[in-house]
C-alpha cells in the first residue's frame, strides 16, 4: 500500500459517504417554518416545487444551517433539469447526491467533482453559487469576477452596501468569500424565477485550457528529442523518474531549469520551478488567477491542498505548486501526459538520481530567489544516504537516530568541519519534486533551503517496501 507525506504529515485520505435524510412535507408542517421572515415566498415556492427539502423526520428546515455545495447544486440541478435529474437519480444510487453530479458532470459545470474530492459536504460560497448559476443558464465558462458581474448586469444582485450607503457593485462588496445558509440559497434561485431570464439549463461550452497551458510552454508534451534540444541545446544530465522515463534536465547555471521527461525519444513530462517559462501562468500569480485561468477550460480540478492542486483531462496531468509562505503564489508546474501509467516499485539503482534531482531542483529554487547554488559535497551525501537507509530499515522518522546521534554528530563522523550546519528529512513522497516543493511549504525546512549562509550539499535516499517507502535526506553546511 502506497502512502504519501503531506509536508511531513501522513495524509489520510477518505471518501465520504452523503447521507442525507432530507424529504418534502407541505411547508407549513415544518416547525420552524415562519410566515413573516424575508425568505418566506422563496422557501415556500421551493418546497412546493421540490426544489428545497426538508428533514422530515425532525419536521424541521432548517433555514439557518450552512448550505453545502451538495445541497446547492441539488436546488440548482431541480430547478433547471428537473426530469433529467430525475432519470439521472434512477440510475445513480450510491448517494443521494450521485444523480446531481452525474447532471453537473454533463453540461460541465465547474463543481462536477463534489463527490470524488471530498468538497460536496463544504458549505458553498457566495462566489461559487454566483458561478454555478451564471454559467448553468448562459452556456459560458466564467470566472467568479465575470459571474458576479453578470449578476449584477442582470439585476439578480446589488451585492452590500459601502460604508456610505451605496452599493458599489464590485466584486468585493458582493462578499464573494462568504457562505450561504440554505434559506440564502433558495432566495438566490427564487429572485432568478422572478426575473423572468431563461429557466434551462446549457450545456457550457469551453475550450481546453490545460492543452493551451502546455501548448504555451517553451517545451510541450509530444515534442521530439531533437526539437527540445534545438530550443534548449545539450542537456546538463540525464537520471530516470519513478515511472520508468527518463528526465532530461536543461539550465543555464540554474536559471531558465526545466526537467523534460522522455519516453522513446518523445516529451511525455515537464517541470519547472521557473514558472516565467509559461506566459499564461506566470511567477506572482495567485492561487485564485490560476484556477480562474484553468478552470476557464476543459482541464477539471479534482483535488488538492492548499500549497498544491491536481487537474486532469483525457490527455495530461497538471500539478501546480504554490508558495504559502508568499500568499500561495504559483512556484512550479509538474505536467505529465495522464496514460504514462501508475509508478511502480521503485529499485534501488535510481536512488542515485533522486538524490541528484533533489540537489538540481534545490539549487533552481535557490537561484530563483536570487541565492547562490550549493556545491555538492561526497562526504555530505553520504552522512544523508547512511541516515535515510537507517530510517527506512528500522522505520523510524527523526533527525537524532536509534543510537541516539544527531545530523551533526553523523556529519562530524564523516569528516565534515563546518562552520554552520542543517539537515532536512522526508517520507512517503512520490518523487523529487513533490519532496522539495513539499519542504519549500514547511517553514523550517524551507528556511534550511533558502539559507544564505550554506554552500555545500549532499542528499541521500533511501527505498523499502515497509512503512513510508521511501526515505529522504538533505545535509547542508558551510566551512
Amino acid at each position: 500500500m502506497r502512502k504519501i507525506l503531506v509536508g511531513f504529515i501522513l495524509s489520510i485520505v477518505f471518501m465520504t459517504t452523503v447521507v442525507s435524510a432530507e424529504s418534502s412535507l407541505p411547508v407549513d408542517q415544518y416547525m420552524d417554518f415562519k410566515s413573516d421572515e424575508y425568505w418566506t415566498p422563496a422557501v415556500t415556492w421551493a418546497v412546493e416545487r421540490g426544489i428545497m427539502n426538508g428533514y422530515v423526520e425532525e419536521k424541521l428546515l432548517k433555514p439557518y444551517n450552512p448550505l453545502t455545495q451538495a445541497q446547492y447544486m441539488a436546488m440548482l440541478t431541480r430547478f433547471l433539469a428537473k426530469d433529467e435529474l430525475a432519470d439521472a437519480n434512477a440510475a445513480y444510487t450510491d448517494s443521494w447526491a450521485s444523480g446531481v453530479y452525474y447532471v453537473a458532470n454533463r453540461y460541465n459545470l465547474f463543481l462536477k467533482d463534489g463527490l470524488h474530492d471530498g468538497t460536496l459536504n463544504q458549505p458553498i460560497t457566495r462566489g461559487d453559487t454566483a458561478k454555478l448559476l451564471a454559467e448553468a443558464v448562459s452556456g459560458k465558462r466564467m470566472t467568479q469576477k465575470d459571474a458576479i458581474q453578470w449578476l449584477y448586469d442582470n439585476n439578480l444582485s446589488t451585492g452590500y452596501k459601502d460604508e456610505s450607503g451605496v452599493y458599489p457593485k464590485t466584486y468585493a462588496s458582493y462578499r464573494p468569500h462568504d457562505t450561504l445558509k440554505r434559506a440564502q440559497g433558495v432566495v438566490f434561485l427564487f429572485r432568478y424565477l422572478q426575473s423572468g431570464l431563461p429557466q434551462t439549463i446549457q450545456h457550457v461550452k469551453v475550450h481546453d485550457a490545460l492543452y493551451e497551458l502546455g501548448k504555451d510552454a517553451v517545451v510541450t508534451i509530444g515534442m521530439t528529442k531533437q526539437e527540445v534540444d534545438d530550443k534548449l541545446g545539450e542537456a546538463q544530465r540525464v537520471t530516470t523518474s519513478e515511472i520508468g522515463y527518463e528526465w532530461y534536465t536543461y539550465h543555464e547555471n540554474y536559471r531558465n531549469f526545466i526537467m523534460v521527461g522522455m519516453l522513446d525519444e518523445r516529451v511525455v513530462a515537464t517541470y519547472t520551478p521557473s514558472v516565467s517559462m509559461y506566459s499564461k501562468v506566470a511567477v506572482g500569480l495567485t492561487i485564485q488567477d490560476v484556477e480562474d485561468f484553468l478552470l476557464a477550460g476543459k482541464g477539471t480540478y479534482t483535488g488538492g491542498f492548499k500549497d498544491k492542486t491536481y487537474h486532469a483531462n483525457e490527455d495530461q496531468s497538471v500539478f501546480l505548486f504554490y508558495d504559502k509562505h508568499e500568499d500561495y503564489k504559483l512556484t512550479g508546474v509538474f505536467i505529465e501526459k495522464t496514460d504514462m501509467g501508475r509508478y511502480s516499485d521503485y529499485k534501488k539503482d535510481i536512488q542515485d538520481d533522486f538524490e541528484l534531482q533533489v540537489f538540481d531542483i534545490t539549487n533552481a529554487i535557490r537561484k530563483e530567489a536570487d541565492l547562490a547554488t550549493l556545491e555538492w559535497d561526497g562526504r555530505a551525501k553520504e552522512s544523508a544516504y547512511a541516515h535515510s537507509l537507517d530510517m527506512a530499515l528500522n522505520q523510524y522518522f527523526a533527525h537524532t537516530n536509534l543510537d541516539g546521534l544527531s545530523p551533526f554528530d553523523r556529519m562530524k563522523a564523516e569528516g565534515i568541519h563546518y562552520r554552520s550546519a542543517s539537515e532536512n528529512i522526508a517520507a512517503g513522497y512520490r518523487n523529487a519534486v513533490f519532496v522539495v516543493e513539499g519542504w519549500m511549504n514547511s517553514s523550517g525546512h524551507r528556511k534550511n533551503i533558502l539559507s544564505s549562509m550554506s554552500e555545500y550539499l549532499g542528499v541521500g535516499v533511501a527505498f523499502t517496501d515497509q512503512g513510508y517507502q521511501y526515505y529522504y535526506t538533505q545535509n547542508f553546511f558551510s566551512k
